[in-house]
């Protein structure tokens, strides 16, 4: 993720860093703003609609339902 892309949402300054890869859910990051010294979080920019929509539906294709199969 590019911390130079997203804006603070408190104070909308761009001047953010980025504090860790990972946040507390699997598809943010945790970030810092420097100009109100706030810190939030924000979408991981590998989370792309491909990536998501596979992580939403446990690995199965948007058309599948039910339970995943059984491996082995």
């Amino acid at each position: 993720m590019s911390a130079a892309a997203v804006t603070c949402p408190f104070c909308g300054s761009a001047e953010v860093e980025l504090v860790s890869a990972w946040g507390g859910q699997l598809i943010t990051s945790q970030l810092r703003c420097r100009g109100c010294n706030t810190h939030f979080e924000a979408l991981r920019a590998d989370f792309d609609s491909l990536g998501a929509d596979s992580a939403s539906t446990g690995g199965r294709s948007a058309g599948e339902t039910g339970p995943p199969a059984e491996s082995g």
